[in-house]
């Protein structure tokens, strides 16, 4: 079984929802699929009625695939009520991914920001050995030039949520995400922080324009020069932008079938 975790609210399901598509478009091995969402200030949890969608649609490619939900309001305001980071470009969600150690989840799972669209078999991937490793992670395509050689991106991460554990890797980031104003909070202290990693290729977490070897695509912010300098910030779901700023239509077919899903369901 392929273990996957996504975070975050209401809003975003529907990136949840094409990126999970995209996983089954490509890998016929069961997954489970791990969402963890909070109420707080301003945003709504997913909520069970989602997620019962999302595992019909896991169940109909195979009968052992299902999604569960993790509400982690109540550990997430005891420890983070305080945090610098909470008024932040990025919202309070990003830092869900944090708390994974602290909850009854697969010790191996791949960490997928909702963003992210799936262009080949995970199994690959999943089954690279981290048993040493606190996670596998990419580069981030920015960060390698603005920051350094080894700041990992965090949008995109295979876990080790044993040796997390006993490095303590997530409860010091916890900790400096409270105590410490940051401007990536989640992706910086991480990168402080973190002692044992492996790289991994970039095929494995695209910040860029997708390519034939592409295993994960990710709807990051980029940058572009001409005709002058600007960034770009499209997400999956923004299907008309995809189209017209990204120029990426390999996804088409499965924007349909997340109209078709959601249109079955309002009926």
């Amino acid at each position: 079984m392929i273990n996957i975790m996504y975070s975050g609210n209401d809003r975003v399901f529907k990136g949840i929802l094409l990126s999970a598509l995209s996983i089954l478009e490509n890998t016929s091995e069961a997954l489970s699929i791990n969402i963890l969402t909070m109420e707080i200030d301003g945003f709504k949890p997913i909520n069970n009625d989602m997620v019962k969608i999302l595992d019909n649609v896991l169940k109909q490619k195979n009968k052992n695939s299902y999604a569960k939900l993790y509400d982690v309001t109540n550990i997430f305001i005891e420890e983070m009520k305080d945090s610098k980071n909470l008024n932040n470009f990025y919202t309070p969600y990003c830092l869900l991914r944090l708390f994974a150690d602290l909850l009854d989840l697969p010790s191996k799972i791949l960490y997928l920001d909702t963003d992210t669209m799936v262009n080949k078999d995970l199994s690959e991937f999943f089954n690279i050995d981290i048993s040493n490793y606190e996670f596998a992670g990419v580069v981030d395509r920015l960060g390698r030039w603005f920051i350094g050689l080894n700041y990992i991106n965090s949008g995109v991460l295979l876990l080790n949520l044993d040796k997390i554990r006993e490095t303590k890797l997530f409860s010091n980031t916890r900790n400096l995400v409270k105590n410490k104003k940051m401007a990536f909070p989640d992706q910086s202290a991480l990168n402080k922080l973190k002692q044992f990693y492996l790289k991994v290729p970039s095929i494995y977490n695209n910040q860029g324009k997708p390519k034939k070897n592409t295993v994960i695509k990710h709807f990051c912010k980029s940058i572009r020069f001409l005709p002058f300098y600007h960034t770009i910030n499209v997400k999956q779901w923004d299907v008309i932008n995809v189209h017209k700023k990204l120029k990426i239509h390999i996804y088409d077919n499965l924007f349909k079938k997340y109209e078709e899903i959601m249109e079955e369901k309002l009926c």
